[in-house]
């Protein structure tokens, strides 16, 4: 594996689809930024017996995000301008490369690899939100359905000028506080995130993911105690500007119980595909659902 770095971004190579496509050469979504240079374009191979028995071998724990970063490494057989073209497929590259990849990237290129072999569904099962219900529901995911939004070229991977409902404060000296609402950003994550993320309890995976990517307008962070103290409904709030606006794979699927009848959208998390495929996804309001593709729109045409 070499390195060839450059002051560029890399101009594009490989085409854009809007759906996944039993293609073994892609293009990120996001763009691996790795020594200052951006590579978008990427060789996959198809999963192995060799990787399932890795995975399932208990190398990666109960970390999904662990997981997602063995397979990456097995099956990205290279990447333009970074990583030459494998010799030995089973040869894994360079882990510092997975753990650079975008969230978004990564979970893209875990359904690529997917839409390589013979069936492109997966199964999954959602949990009802209803609290009253928590009915576990089998749905089938369709890669060849998922649509796909890239960012542009040359821009940082960082959603700005964020509000929220109500707002927080922070400490910034000695008994005084200062607090924030407006003009805030979330510096989207990247593997070495996903993976410290997928060794939290659930509970605590929204704190944490708060606390790492979240940014002052000053372009200060703040601790998980103040993520803490934040208003739930800034919460999900703030959670669902980033799944709305981010790149990469749209996860939103439309869920219905078949216990209690309740109709909802919620995000699938690839990585949880790893763990039985049990999912508590996080839910999205109708409203928040129009709004999300509205903006996708919007960055298409950018």
């Amino acid at each position: 594996m070499t390195d060839q770095p450059t002051s560029d971004v890399r101009e594009d190579v490989t085409p854009s689809p809007s759906r996944f496509a039993r293609e073994p050469r892609v293009r990120l979504p996001a763009g691996l930024v790795y020594k200052g240079t951006t590579y978008r374009d990427v060789v996959v191979d198809r999963r192995t017996g060799y990787d399932d028995e890795a995975i399932a071998g208990g190398k990666a724990g109960n970390n999904g995000a662990k997981a997602i970063s063995m397979l990456l490494q097995r099956c990205i057989l290279s990447i333009d301008g970074l990583v030459e073209e494998k010799r030995n497929r089973f040869v894994r590259i360079d882990k510092r490369i997975v753990e650079a990849l975008s969230i978004p990237d990564r979970d893209f290129l875990f359904f690529a690899i997917h839409a390589l072999g013979t069936d492109p569904k997966i199964k999954v099962s959602v949990k009802c939100p209803e609290p009253d219900c928590s009915q576990m529901n089998p749905r089938v995911l369709d890669v060849r359905d998922l649509e796909i939004v890239y960012w542009p070229d040359g821009e940082d991977l960082v959603l700005r000028d964020i509000s929220l409902l109500d707002g927080f404060e922070v400490m910034r000296k000695q008994d005084e506080w200062t607090s924030y609402k407006d003009e805030l950003s979330w510096h989207i994550g990247n593997g070495k995130l996903h993976e410290d993320l997928g060794g939290l309890p659930d509970h605590k995976v929204a704190t944490s993911a708060i606390a790492a990517c979240l940014r002052l307008p000053d372009g200060g962070t703040i601790d998980t105690e103040t993520a803490r103290r934040m208003y739930s409904t800034d919460r999900d709030e703030l959670l669902r500007i980033v799944q709305e606006e981010s790149p990469g794979v749209d996860l939103v699927s439309d869920c219905s119980c078949s216990l209690c009848g309740h109709e909802w959208s919620a995000r699938i998390d690839p990585s949880l595909f790893f763990g039985g495929g049990a999912q508590e996804p996080t839910r999205v309001s109708k409203r928040r659902k129009s709004a999300r593709k509205k903006k996708r729109r919007q960055l298409r045409k950018r």
